[in-house]
């Protein structure tokens, strides 16, 4: 039975548009382009899922390239538990979507994010 449920959010997530990004080291600092450059981008929507030895921070980035790089943390999410499924969002006016992983104290485990750009 749970093999079946585990199908079912798959086809539902992948029918949604959700995409995952897999944290490879979680011992070690990292930063994702979670989608490359879009025309108006609306909203996002997260999922991380993990199970890890310590927590990890998050920070969602938004990164304006001109004449300089501009980087503008838009949320910075904690996470101290070491079984974590949390969902969050919010509305998006960037060209691009950074995720800037940092571990704490992390040696083992996984992190995934399902995300997804409107």
């Amino acid at each position: 039975m749970k093999i079946k449920n585990l199908l079912v959010l798959l086809l539902f997530l992948g029918s949604c548009g959700y995409r995952e990004a897999t944290i490879q080291d979680v011992s070690k600092h990292q930063e994702l382009l979670l989608f490359p450059i879009i025309e108006h981008p609306t909203h996002a929507k997260f999922r991380v899922i993990a199970n890890t030895d310590s927590g990890f921070v998050i920070r969602i980035l938004q990164k304006r390239i001109s004449n300089i790089i501009q980087v503008d943390t838009y949320r910075t999410y904690t996470f101290k538990n070491s079984e974590i499924d949390s969902s969050f969002g919010g509305d998006w006016y960037a060209d691009t979507l950074f995720l800037d992983y940092q571990p704490l104290n992390t040696k083992v485990g996984f992190v995934k994010i399902n995300y997804q750009i409107q």
